[in-house]
């Protein structure tokens, strides 16, 4: 037990134990392209992280997988620079089973994903409208063509930055980062799991997902210790 100041108040922060609460319905998938539901996403933001989160007292964006981010002087371009030794959480789709660190090439593999068809990508329009050369990809992986590129306006710079163009200035872009369909998973994961990620998840946040019921009615995280 112990407490943090925020401004002139004081908060006490109690570790360790078991929270439990209840939901009055069951979560839908845990699949970040294919979370477009309220109790899906409460799930999945305790498990993943995106590149920014929303402060759930202001609900200001603050960085979270971002340390900084910058944005051009015409608000088209904005370029984030990673945290250091960010790690997935230790799954068997890695060697030896250890998650491995967080780098750019991850965010423009989920970027590409959310920007690509799939069947479970319910969420795609969130940023097809606006990131550069979105709306083509996506039409070219709906005829089954998967550029090698991927989405023109996300560019790799080195491992720990990646830049993203947009068409035009959007004053929203930061908050839809911070939605869960934007979370961010690694590409071994999609490999191994395909779209049962909708119950499997590989994250980087706070919690893991140690098991759930057959009906999706009930499940158990732990603590991150990472």
């Amino acid at each position: 037990k112990g407490y943090y100041q925020e401004g002139d108040k004081k908060y006490k922060i109690f570790r360790g134990g078991v929270f439990r609460t209840n939901e009055i319905n069951s979560f839908k998938s845990l699949f970040p392209i294919a979370i477009n539901h309220a109790v899906s996403s409460r799930i999945a933001l305790q498990v993943y992280q995106g590149l920014v989160k929303l402060n759930q007292r202001t609900l200001k964006v603050e960085p979270l997988l971002a340390k900084e981010y910058k944005v051009s002087d015409d608000g088209t371009i904005y370029t984030f620079t990673l945290n250091d030794s960010v790690f997935f959480h230790d799954d068997s789709c890695f060697v030896n089973g250890k998650g491995r660190i967080l780098n750019a090439n991850d965010i423009k593999f989920c970027y590409d994903m959310l920007c690509s068809y799939n069947e479970n990508n319910t969420t795609y329009s969130y940023l097809t409208e606006i990131i550069l050369g979105a709306k083509e990809h996506y039409s070219a992986t709906l005829k089954g063509e998967f550029p090698s590129s991927g989405v023109e306006g996300i560019r790799v710079i080195d491992d720990k930055t990646i830049e993203i163009e947009l068409v035009s200035s959007y004053s929203y872009f930061l908050k839809i980062l911070s939605q869960a369909c934007c979370a961010i998973y690694p590409k071994e994961a999609y490999e191994m799991y395909g779209n049962r990620l909708k119950s499997h998840t590989v994250g980087t946040g706070p919690f893991i997902l140690k098991n759930q019921n057959i009906n999706n009615e009930s499940l158990k995280m732990i603590r991150n210790f990472n």
